[in-house]
């Protein structure tokens, strides 16, 4: 029972901070929900696109919106704190979802693939291509390849801003193990 909806065409939407450009797809409501459907847009350099779902007017009913982003990794740092991680350049692409409901709390989750990226985590930098899942503040490397030099190292497992699980495995050329151990204390062992 949509009681109206509009095709949005070029509009711009803020959300606190965030800014969203050129906002484009139906949007409908009725007197319980908010209706999205395949909307579209544009984020700093960035885009989302299928956007669609349902927004509920009442904090106990869930909200549930799925669709896809294809993002310059430079603007990640505008919705997420990455703690000591930092891109200078690279993409990301791939499928995002956000449920819940403000009572319980939002989950906000998806999956990707981070496309020749150069990232930085505390003074260390590499090249970086692999596959991730997303759940709110986790991300999970399902495997994430790092290289530099001679260097080419897959991991995988989970990364939190303060807080890591990771399997690895490949060659570290020696020049480029000191900034990690500088970096951090390890316990290491092995063959």
């Amino acid at each position: 029972d949509i009681e109206d909806s509009n095709a949005a065409q070029g509009n711009e939407i803020g959300y606190k901070t965030l800014l969203f450009q050129n906002v484009a797809g139906l949007i409908g409501f009725d007197k319980k929900s908010l209706k999205l459907t395949n909307v579209k847009g544009d984020f700093k350099t960035s885009a989302f696109k299928n956007i669609s779902g349902t927004i509920p007017f009442s904090a106990e009913k869930d909200v549930s919106i799925k669709g896809n982003y294809a993002f310059n990794l430079k603007d990640v740092p505008s919705l997420l704190d990455l703690g000591d991680l930092s891109f200078r350049k690279g993409a990301t692409d791939g499928t995002v979802a956000l449920g819940g409901n403000k009572k319980i709390g939002f989950v906000l989750s998806g999956s990707g693939r981070v496309n020749n990226a150069d990232a930085t985590w505390k003074k260390v930098s590499a090249n970086a291509n692999g596959s991730y899942k997303f759940t709110n503040d986790e991300i999970e490397f399902d495997p994430l390849t790092l290289s530099k030099g001679s260097t080419n190292i897959t991991i995988k497992g989970k990364w939190k801003k303060n807080f890591m699980d990771l399997k690895i495995k490949g060659g570290l050329d020696v020049i480029h193990a000191e900034p990690l151990t500088a970096a951090m204390p390890l316990k290491m062992n092995g063959t």
